[in-house]
């Protein structure tokens, strides 16, 4: 009996220690993402993030500070129109430039900045939505809006929860930040 136990004992710890090594082999293997086929394959609601790092600039008055865009992506199987918009996050940015020398010597304090820059972002086509924020609307034509065109290209990860976003050259904000070159989003 007791050379029963001993046996079975053994064999729930090769049992577990092989489903441990598998276990650990599935999850370094690398992500495989495969260029879209039809729009039907982003059916649902997206959404990523990323934070866009701005360095100091002393020349042009900027702070070291960062700007967070989220996208939003939502497509329905069948549908003409994919509806989309980013949502551009500036608070942290606006505190960060009101609090440099410059702007308290100036008198600038970080709302009357804000209604700067809100000013220019309405000019530019933007919609000001509060304090801080702007959004975009990105909604197009499915068929447009997932092909692979010289602006970049729409990625999907082989457990379909997750959606990358390339762009051929990175986007700026035109503040001396690097742009972004691609971003993740994920199935809500």
């Amino acid at each position: 009996m007791k050379n029963k136990v001993i046996f079975a004992f053994l064999v729930f710890i090769c049992f577990f220690y092989v489903s441990c090594a598998t276990q650990g082999n599935r999850a370094n293997r690398p992500e495989s993402w495969n260029v879209i086929n039809s729009p039907d394959d982003c059916v649902g609601k997206w959404e990523g993030s990323y934070t866009s790092s701005i360095p100091r600039n002393v020349e042009t008055l900027m702070p070291q500070s960062s700007i967070e865009m989220t996208v939003f992506i939502e497509y329905e199987r069948g549908a003409a129109r994919v509806n989309s918009n980013m949502k551009m996050d500036f608070d942290k940015f606006v505190t960060d430039w009101a609090n440099t020398p410059e702007m308290e010597q100036a008198g600038y304090a970080k709302d009357g900045i804000w209604d700067l820059l809100a000013g220019e972002f309405v000019n530019l086509g933007f919609i000001v939505g509060g304090k801080y924020f702007i959004y975009t609307d990105l909604s197009d034509d499915a068929g447009t809006f997932f092909s692979a065109d010289a602006h970049g290209v729409i990625l999907i990860n082989d457990r379909g929860d997750k959606l990358k976003i390339s762009f051929s050259e990175p986007i700026s904000f035109g503040l001396g930040d690097a742009g972004i070159s691609e971003i993740i989003l994920y199935k809500r």
